[in-house]
């Protein structure tokens, strides 16, 4: 359970320490990626333990509840206690992972859907450039022959002062 505890401690970090940002470039988009990996897989094993506990936790509960139907004790209420706080921080457990899965879950659609949109602009930008380069010989030469002509008067201007 500690085990798990920290796993879901290291979840929390790594999500909170990363901040989407509309500038990503492709590097950071890779970083994202990785954390995303290491956190899914951070989650499978959490799963992983929680279901080989989750037999033996049964099992105790079951033992407790017996202890608790067949005792003839006059002080059952502590071991109802403890059997009442397992199972709670049991479901807290299990509640706190499912929330985690589902925060990694949606942290891995926007990324999908960053990844989608800039490759949709990244492919725009590209055409955007395209076009410019076929376009910049016919806006510079006309843009040359004026500044040509401009200079061309400026030196007729400066010979007929000299």
């Amino acid at each position: 359970m500690q085990k798990t505890g920290e796993g879901l401690n290291e979840f929390d970090e790594k999500q909170n320490s990363v901040v989407f940002d509309p500038k990503l470039g492709h590097a950071e988009v890779t970083r994202h990626e990785d954390i995303i990996r290491e956190a899914r897989l951070t989650l499978e094993n959490m799963q992983n333990d929680l279901d080989s506990l989750e037999k033996k936790h049964t099992d105790t509960l079951s033992a407790g509840d017996d202890i608790v139907l067949n005792s003839r004790l006059n002080s059952v209420a502590p071991v109802q206690d403890a059997l009442d706080k397992s199972k709670a921080s049991w479901k807290e457990l299990k509640a706190k992972i499912k929330q985690r899965e589902d925060m990694l879950n949606a942290w891995e659609e926007k990324l999908n859907k960053f990844k989608s949109s800039s490759s949709s602009f990244e492919d725009w930008l590209r055409g955007c450039e395209d076009e410019i380069s076929s376009m910049e010989e016919t806006i510079l030469i006309p843009r040359l022959d004026a500044q040509i002509q401009v200079c061309s008067k400026h030196i007729e201007s400066l010979d007929n002062h000299v």
